[in-house]
């Protein structure tokens, strides 16, 4: 199911581009449900933990798009958001919200534009998809994420995997060997081992200092510092130039 979000606080603007998500949605024969708003403070009342995209109008009433995407982002982790409007200078700010598409209303590509946004944003849905793991804790069993997994350490027989969720971290303990768990998320690229029973997602990195300390972020706006073995200094930073390779 691809779930899509419209805010833009013109209507007639509004319903032209459900017209044109619908129809490319069914070309693309998959399951899908559409949402339309128009106001920010509206779009913010709704759950929007399992959209795929959210499309924001940037000039509405109340709060405007850059706003209301600030607040999804301090909510929401995996959001793709695309900004709309008729505004072409503030496309290079809209992208500090990690915008997927900036599109703009006046331009004569724009239903192409809008085309190939949903185009990305299921891509991205796809991939994320695969991404995820079905993981039995010791409390529960559910659904994991790759991408939220911030670091795994080991405590006697337990793994503890910690989760970022929203603006938390939270903790789950798996009764397995370290090397098992290690080897499970290895095929991933994700994962590299900083020291002894410490595993950690090189997504969530934000720096690594001289000093040997890996900077994790583990939420908006917490970090956390872990240490770098030097025995692990090599290895590590294998994985982590070659992640950052293939992002680019």
């Amino acid at each position: 199911m691809f779930r899509l979000v419209l805010c833009d606080d013109n209507k007639e603007f509004l319903e032209y581009e459900y017209d044109i998500a619908q129809k490319h949605l069914q070309t693309l024969n998959v399951d899908y449900e559409i949402q339309k708003y128009m106001s920010g403070l509206s779009i913010l009342g709704v759950d929007l933990s399992n959209v795929d995209l959210v499309l924001l109008d940037y000039e509405m009433e109340g709060i405007n798009g850059f706003e209301t995407a600030k607040v999804i982002g301090e909510k929401y982790n995996n959001v793709n958001i695309a900004f709309v409007t008729v505004f072409y200078e503030f496309s290079r700010e809209g992208y500090k919200f990690d915008a997927i598409r900036y599109l703009v209303k006046q331009e004569k590509s724009f239903d192409d534009d809008l085309r190939e946004c949903i185009d990305k944003a299921f891509r991205i849905s796809e991939l994320k998809s695969e991404q995820v793991r079905l993981i039995d804790f010791v409390e529960k069993s559910i659904p994991v994420s790759l991408e939220s997994i911030a670091y795994i350490q080991s405590s006697g027989h337990y793994q503890v995997f910690y989760l970022i969720e929203g603006n938390s971290l939270v903790c789950y303990k798996k009764r397995a060997k370290f090397s098992d768990i290690r080897e499970e998320l290895k095929s991933s690229g994700m994962f590299s081992t900083i020291r002894n029973g410490t595993l950690v997602n090189l997504k969530n990195i934000s720096s690594v200092d001289k000093k040997g300390f890996v900077n994790l972020r583990v939420s908006n706006y917490r970090q956390r510092l872990l240490r770098l073995a030097d025995s692990y200094k090599t290895s590590f930073y294998s994985d982590y130039m070659r992640f950052l390779g293939e992002k680019i």
